[in-house]
């Protein structure tokens, strides 16, 4: 993946997790069952460590000059 397809992979990850946000919070003000809350989180986390990942990646890329 070069550098600009991971900057637009990583602007819709953050636009995913903030959905994801939203939906954990409806879920909580909503007193839906835990183990959707607790799946809602999990997919919420899943993405933040993708967008991390994506990061680390993105730095190493351009700190190494790679495109």
């Amino acid at each position: 993946m070069n550098i600009e397809n991971t900057k637009h992979r990583i602007e819709l990850l953050n636009a995913k997790h903030k959905r994801q946000h939203s939906i954990v919070e409806v879920l909580e003000a909503e007193k839906a069952p835990e183990k959707a809350i607790q799946k809602a989180k999990i997919e919420k986390l899943a993405i933040k460590d993708e967008i991390v990942a994506l990061e680390a990646s993105l730095s190493e890329s351009i700190i190494g000059g790679v495109n």
